[in-house]
């Protein structure tokens, strides 16, 4: 059974239901539990949610009447594409608050961030934002990780915003970027790396080791 939910109201203690179609967020599952008194619905089994470019998988789901939040849980997935930003992430739990057009994961986050070149950009950390209003971003904070083929960084807090062209680091950054020639150690108190990644700008107590490797 398939159940298409848009938003769910209970009029006090009776039976009688609702169906408004007040917001973009669609709901899918193989089960729904009206629970709280009408006030939440839990949705259980083969969770999907959609809407505005925004595609969540997950093992259950609890929607908050009067919020207008949902939160998911169990082997969390998402897919977002809007204009030219475009991301995959996993992780143990996931807030959608489509009222502001944000969604935040939290716990053992993995991302995937498509730009416009072939390589994608990975990214590791404890907890996710993405806005998907305008101006459209990702921010990921806690232990940060990004990589991408031949360099990494570190930090505490990385924002990618879809109308910028480079990738902004804060909180204790530092990395490493390493090719055939050479390699090099840099941090500060801010790095900005472009889209592309060949371009790196340090601001703030810079400091760089490079090393040179001279043929034989």
């Amino acid at each position: 059974m398939k159940i298409n939910f848009f938003y769910l109201l209970v009029f006090s203690f009776l039976i009688s239901v609702s169906w408004v179609s007040a917001s973009n967020i669609n709901i899918e599952s193989d089960k729904l539990n009206i629970i709280d008194r009408g006030k939440k619905n839990e949705f259980v089994g083969n969770v999907k949610i959609s809407g505005d470019g925004l595609s969540v998988l997950s093992a259950r789901a609890v929607s908050e009447i009067e919020s207008g939040m949902v939160m998911a849980t169990g082997g969390v997935k998402i897919k977002f594409s809007s204009g030219t930003m475009k991301l995959e992430g996993e992780s143990r739990e996931a807030e959608i608050d489509d009222t502001n057009k944000e969604i935040s994961l939290k716990g053992d986050v993995q991302a995937i961030y498509h730009t416009t070149q072939e390589e994608p950009i990975m990214t590791y950390s404890d907890q996710m934002g993405v806005y998907y209003r305008d101006p459209r971003s990702a921010v990921f904070t806690g232990k940060v990780r990004v990589e991408r083929e031949g360099m990494y960084i570190l930090s505490e807090k990385v924002v990618f915003l879809e109308t910028e062209e480079e990738i902004v680091f804060t909180g204790n950054p530092r990395g490493e970027s390493q090719d055939e020639s050479d390699r090099a150690e840099y941090s500060g108190d801010l790095i900005r790396v472009s889209s592309d990644g060949e371009r790196i700008s340090i601001e703030g107590d810079a400091r760089v080791l490079l090393e040179i490797q001279h043929e034989s």
